[in-house]
Parts: structure tokens; C-alpha cells; sequence
């Protein structure tokens, strides 16, 4: 027996129980992925201060063959 696996499917929460005995005839696994915790997120104030922090930093100037070379290789 051959196993399909769907990376991404979207149901709407309202059609879900449509699905929910199908999902448990054919056992298949699941999992809501709005339940992950986003690690990416910072506090509000982590966020104002890191923008506080690159303001009273000092720019350096750099000419345009310079740049190329750090963003083009």
C-alpha cells in the first residue's frame, strides 16, 4: 500500500466536520497549523529599541563598486 502525502491543504473551519470522518475511515493524520508557536515574534519593546539602537549608530559610507560587490558577490 502506497502512502500520499499532502503538504498543505486549506479547509475552512465551518467544512471541517464534512472531512472528519473520512479523515478517521482512511486514518489520516493531521494537524492544525495555526497551533505552532511563531517564534519570530519580539515584544513591542525589543522592536522600538532595536530601531533606537540603529538610529544613533553612525553610518558608514561606502562607495557604489563597494556595494555591488557586497550584494552581487
Amino acid at each position: 500500500m502506497s502512502t500520499i502525502i499532502l503538504e498543505k491543504v486549506e479547509i475552512k473551519e465551518a467544512d471541517f466536520h464534512l472531512f472528519e470522518e473520512l479523515f478517521k475511515k482512511f486514518k489520516v493524520k493531521y494537524q492544525d497549523i495555526a497551533a505552532k508557536k511563531n517564534n519570530t515574534r519580539i515584544s513591542k519593546e525589543t522592536f522600538f529599541a532595536r530601531i533606537d539602537k540603529a538610529r544613533s549608530q553612525e553610518g558608514k559610507i561606502i562607495s557604489d563598486e563597494e556595494m555591488d560587490k557586497m550584494l552581487l558577490g
